[in-house]
């Protein structure tokens, strides 16, 4: 994990990046040959455990409150009107044309007991992606062995690569991930970046970067520096980058 290339800046950051996103890759993998971890709920009713899965993508957060009205449709046909990305978002156009609306759970304890109740029947192993290191402890605490702790890293320098270290060591937090400094305009191979995949290469741990498009119409509702084409692992033009996140182009 540790070899060098002889590249740029640049391109050791990418090289960082794809050695540590390998890292990820490969720790989940081995965990899931092992078997690890033991089912902590009841066995189905042959007596034997279902094959373990490793969730590389289960978000640590606070449920919205109340007033965010958070839904989601879980219609497998469900057909979606064309809509101007800028335009404000009307919840109840979801819910009307939705047959199967979910509600978000009420609270941030209702939300961890649902997600936990999946991962002991199907034998789950997750990555919890948290925001801070207080929600990361909080799911840790609850998902005990089923947890692979990580922190995100949305904003350079939060958490510190001093912080980070710390969490490391102490064996808080495994991973991080989900490094998503597009939704500020930043490159992946920032040099502002560079400190923490050194530490990732000193302490051998990995990193998860965020790729894809962001939410519908990011740059337009609350992220003004979000730029679609730096979730892209091969960057390109970014003549869209304000309008295609919307997942339509204004007429």
């Amino acid at each position: 994990m540790t070899a060098r290339t002889p590249v740029d800046s640049r391109g050791r950051s990418q090289v960082r990046a794809a050695l540590v996103l390998s890292a990820l890759v490969a720790m989940t993998g081995a965990q899931a040959r092992s078997g690890a971890p033991a089912p902590v709920g009841a066995p189905p009713s042959g007596g034997v455990p279902p094959p373990p899965i490793i969730d590389v993508h289960v978000h640590a957060e606070a449920v919205p409150p109340p007033e965010a009205h958070a839904v989601n449709c879980a219609s497998l046909l469900q057909e979606f009107a064309r809509r101007d990305g800028r335009a404000d978002f009307d919840i109840n156009g979801v819910r009307s044309r939705c047959d199967q609306v979910l509600e978000a759970p009420a609270s941030d304890a209702q939300n961890r007991a649902a997600v936990l109740r999946y991962f002991e029947k199907y034998n789950i192993t997750g990555v919890l992606l948290g925001n801070s290191l207080a929600d990361t402890a909080t799911w840790t605490k609850q998902f005990g062995e089923r947890a692979i702790p990580a922190i995100g890293l949305r904003t350079l320098g939060s958490p510190s690569v001093e912080d980070l270290r710390a969490a490391i060591l102490a064996g808080k937090v495994r991973v991080l991930a989900e490094v998503a400094v597009q939704y500020q305009g930043i490159a992946p191979d920032a040099v502002g970046l560079e400190p923490y995949f050194a530490l990732a290469e000193e302490l051998d741990f990995p990193v998860g970067i965020h790729i894809g498009l962001g939410a519908p119409a990011a740059a337009y509702a609350g992220q003004p520096q979000y730029l679609a084409s730096l979730t892209h692992l091969a960057r390109g033009d970014s003549t869209s980058d304000r309008v295609h996140p919307a997942g339509t182009l204004p007429d």
